[in-house]
């Protein structure tokens, strides 16, 4: 491996290059289905309903943008869709503008669950870019025909939340360890198979 800090030799390594996992499929030669994508977040504020960490993590996966929202700093409600997003080159990684078309679509379907929210207000607006696979779930495990490579890549915005139990995961395999979650579903294998990992509402969305 060839750092910024010098080359180093190993037996196994782990990769997990998110949104650059095409730069690891380059120097592999072993394809890697992934699309970065760019999804919006709002912060919305409501006076008369503040969405305080008391309230649930919450998924509804009846509205048109399958919304996902959480709190956001005790009192506002951050929320934004879990369908595609807008489609980026490689390695693309900019902020990009949030619509007020936008952000008037999402809070019609916010309004529809939480009338409150009709009155709420645009507290905070920001882009940020998922490395998305075909079927919205992450490949994880040594990659077929690159011995001692384990990786672990589009994880479709979980990732941080996910890094943990990825974490532990992955280093029980890249040491020959038995893994707390069996990884055979995740392996990069299942795209060439057709055996995608798609739920019951389809991409993006719980089983």
């Amino acid at each position: 491996v060839t750092t910024s800090a010098g080359d180093y030799a190993s037996a196994v390594v782990v990769s997990t290059q998110n949104i650059w996992t095409a730069e690891l499929a380059a120097w592999t030669g072993v394809a890697m289905p992934l699309a970065p994508e760019r999804h919006a977040v709002l912060a919305l504020q409501c006076a008369a309903a503040p969405y305080t960490y008391t309230m649930p993590v919450y998924k509804d996966l009846a509205s048109p943008g399958m919304l996902y929202c959480r709190s956001y700093g005790g009192n506002q409600m951050l929320v934004s869709e879990g369908t595609e997003g807008e489609r980026l080159a490689p390695g693309e990684v900019e902020q990009g503008d949030v619509p007020l078309d936008y952000v008037a679509e999402v809070g019609e379907q916010v309004a529809a669950r939480f009338p409150a929210y009709a009155e709420a207000g645009l507290a905070a607006s920001w882009t940020g870019v998922y490395d998305v696979t075909p079927d919205w779930n992450p490949v994880l495990g040594r990659i077929a025909g690159v011995e001692g490579l384990v990786a672990g890549f589009g994880f479709s915005g979980h990732g941080f939340k996910l890094s943990p139990a990825v974490g532990r995961v992955l280093a029980q395999e890249a040491l020959g360890l038995a893994t707390d979650v069996l990884l055979a579903p995740y392996a990069l294998a299942r795209f060439t198979r057709g055996a995608l990992l798609t739920g019951s509402y389809g991409r993006g969305a719980v089983s």
